[in-house]
């Protein structure tokens, strides 16, 4: 299994890494979601290095292969961004890297996260890690977003 940690997306290196990581992937969901607008398609290694975010990375053979970015506001996890290299599609790394974010903030009540509503890999990969669809949001630039959450039930 790929070993995931947490990425010094401070660094311009890294933070150029990620940048080519995400121009490759939400380019993919550009296409399937009709809208060129994903602000991470469009970042630069210097708005990379100013994120607020935890970035965990999953590197395969030397290359970065996947990103999750999230913050923690209180007992709230919102994974911010997802993004896997077109060319490690179907591995199972999207699903590890959220996995990776459940189990380092094991002690938070909800995870939220969105994605482009016309996304149907994204969606079927956060219901099958147990969220469930909140309204979607249409925003001003034409394209619709759908919400999604999941609450640790820890009552058991």
């Amino acid at each position: 299994m790929t070993a995931i940690r947490v990425l010094e997306h401070r660094r311009p290196d890294v933070a150029a890494e990620i940048v080519e990581l995400q121009r490759l992937s939400y380019a993919v969901e550009a296409e399937l979601i009709g809208f060129d607008g994903i602000p991470p398609l469009h970042e630069t290694t210097e708005q990379v290095t100013a994120l607020d975010l935890t970035v965990l990375g999953a590197y395969e053979g030397g290359v970065l292969a996947g990103i999750v970015g999230y913050e923690r506001v209180g007992d709230v996890i919102d994974i911010d961004r997802l993004a896997v290299n077109p060319a490690f599609f179907r591995l199972g790394l999207g699903m590890a890297l959220v996995t990776e974010v459940h189990e380092r903030e094991a002690d938070a009540g909800t995870f939220t996260v969105s994605t482009g509503a016309l996304n149907t890999p994204a969606i079927r990969l956060y219901t099958r890690l147990g969220y469930s669809r909140l309204a979607d949001r249409d925003l001003p630039e034409g394209l619709t977003i759908a919400m999604f959450s999941r609450t640790v039930d820890r009552a058991g």
